[in-house]
């Protein structure tokens, strides 16, 4: 079908015009980078051409982690800047947790020891610290984990696999308490199940627990060896802090 002439004369007038108004009042883009396109060209070493994530929306995306895991309030109350140092071993691991924090190569963090020390505030921050740089994490309780795994035990094996592979495969990984309780040798399997694949695949990795390493390595030398090489120097222990929560109260020793 022809187009008549006067029609495509005002097509190319507006088309014109768009583009005048659009030189004198340009478009804010919150992102320059991508122009909220959410997408940014990469050119390889080879000229090919490819696109990936801005930073923008990996930075959107691990916002709306926080808020799916229900850590967002959390995330905004336990910071790095905020924790309190009352002794020399909450300042070697606020110090070491401010490292990981920004060491893209780094594995794995262990928070171990005494209960109240503050293990739980500094795993959270380098956890969020991690999200924000752009490594998804997961945020789980060891005994919620463990629960939530022996609830499908009885499932086919497709579904087992498909809930363990959350956690095993999950590019970070927060687990909270391990071994809160005494681990039977179900427990001890399903954990050096889930450690060993993020050990062999290299898989960020933060633990906390209440155990100190030594005592880790009695329970399952194989478990503790591997969250051992996984956080090399990152590896934080309390045994002389007193629980700030027997402080806040007022309790004496």
């Amino acid at each position: 079908m022809m187009i008549d002439k006067k029609l495509l004369d005002l097509i190319n007038r507006k088309a014109k015009e768009q583009q005048e108004e659009e030189k004198r009042n340009p478009k804010q883009y919150k992102c320059k980078k991508c122009n909220d396109t959410g997408f940014k060209k990469v050119v390889d070493e080879n000229g090919d051409v490819r696109y990936t994530n801005c930073d923008c929306k990996l930075r959107e995306m691990a916002l709306k982690s926080l808020e799916e895991q229900h850590i967002m309030d959390r995330a905004k109350r336990q910071l790095l800047n905020n924790f309190n140092v009352n002794n020399v071993e909450q300042q070697i691991a606020l110090n070491k947790a401010l490292e990981f924090s920004q060491d893209d190569k780094a594995k794995g963090i262990l928070f171990l020891g005494k209960v109240g020390s503050g293990k739980t505030h500094l795993a959270t921050a380098c956890g969020v610290q991690k999200i924000i740089h752009f490594t998804p994490t997961i945020f789980v309780n060891w005994e919620n984990m463990k629960s939530e795994l022996i609830k499908y035990s009885y499932d086919s094996e497709e579904d087992r696999e498909r809930l363990k592979s959350r956690y095993k495969k999950s590019a970070g990984l927060f687990i909270e308490d391990l071994f809160k309780t005494t681990p039977n040798a179900k427990d001890l399997s399903l954990a050096y199940e889930i450690i060993n694949y993020r050990y062999e695949n290299s898989l960020m990795t933060i633990v906390t627990s209440e155990k100190t390493l030594r005592q880790l390595f009695d329970l399952d030398s194989a478990i503790a060896g591997r969250l051992s090489e996984l956080a090399g120097k990152y590896v934080c222990e309390f045994t002389n802090t007193t629980d700030y929560r027997m402080i806040k109260a007022n309790v004496s020793k």
